[in-house]
């Protein structure tokens, strides 16, 4: 009976090179099999801000595509290093540092609740040479019991070298440590950038929902190590959402000079060697926002 072992091993170590022999060299191609259009390798760049001040300043930040403390996944201790909260994500919070308790709503009932929000305070926007796609998921050890699940969407694009649009989805769920603790929140934002030399606008719609079961704390702190624990709320719930729809523009007057801070023509402002050189600027900015917060008991 004949061994196939050793001839078929040494027949899949040389297939890669036998299949690759069978493309044409380069440069020994027939002029008919070229593409009419060659497309270029474009490089990769990405730019990101921040708006500050209702867009009176750009504030640019890094955008780490190596997960740098992934290991920080809860948003409350982004900026805290020590918070008092309920104990599970999504949970109303407070930074135990004073100087901390800064916050991106206006709406009271939802500043406990600030860290899990995405607002026009808080936007990142982008520029990018090519779309850029970012899936963020994770779970927590056990999936059947005190679950905790996170999925974030981030998907940049740009139109045209100056108009570019931004998709964001996040979501996350937890059941708690105890019973009638389940949280969800999330939101989902459509918003876009466009700037020139000499205008610049900034706008979009967020939306956000957060829903918390409500248990009010146990009856008596001595049953923390029993096996039925009895709260003080059952079938409670609360609700919140915030809405916005929001533009913030800028125009700016100026002129157009060279390297030599020299006036040009407006004929000559397509010169690579021209820039525009702002004097002041009419910055304008709107927002219409919705809030609800809503308390219910079966």
């Amino acid at each position: 009976m004949l061994n196939f072992k050793y001839p078929f091993l040494l027949l899949t170590c040389f297939l890669p090179a036998i299949g690759f022999s069978q493309l044409n060299p380069e440069g020994l191609q027939d002029d008919k099999s070229k593409p009419e259009n060659l497309h270029t390798d474009i490089e990769s760049r990405i730019n990101a801000w921040e708006l500050q001040r209702e867009g009176a300043f750009i504030h640019f930040v890094e955008r780490d595509t190596t997960q740098d403390k992934i290991q920080i996944y809860h948003p409350i201790y982004k900026n805290a290093i020590t918070n008092t909260y309920t104990g599970n994500y999504g949970g109303a919070y407070l930074p135990n540092n004073f100087f901390s308790r800064q916050y991106h709503t206006g709406f009271l009932f939802l500043q406990t609740h600030d860290a899990y929000l995405l607002t026009p305070h808080n936007v990142r926007y982008y520029n990018t040479t090519t779309p850029y796609t970012f899936l963020d998921y994770s779970q927590s050890e056990n999936k059947n019991r005190k679950n905790e699940t996170r999925f974030n969407v981030l998907h940049t694009q740009n139109i045209n070298p100056d108009l570019n649009v931004t998709f964001r989805f996040d979501q996350a769920r937890s059941q708690g440590q105890y019973i009638e603790q389940e949280h969800k929140n999330n939101f989902i934002a459509l918003y876009s950038s466009y700037i020139t030399d000499q205008y610049s606008f900034h706008g979009g719609f967020i939306s956000n929902r957060i829903g918390n079961d409500e248990n009010g704390g146990m009856k008596d702190d001595s049953q923390i190590f029993d096996d039925v624990i009895l709260f003080n709320l059952v079938d409670t719930r609360s609700e919140y959402r915030s809405n916005y729809f929001y533009a913030t523009s800028e125009y700016k007057i100026g002129s157009w000079v060279d390297s030599l801070n020299t006036k040009v023509a407006v004929q000559e402002r397509k010169a690579d060697s021209l820039f525009f050189l702002p004097r002041f600027s009419f910055l304008s900015y709107l927002e219409y926002s919705t809030n609800l917060r809503q308390f219910t008991e079966e």
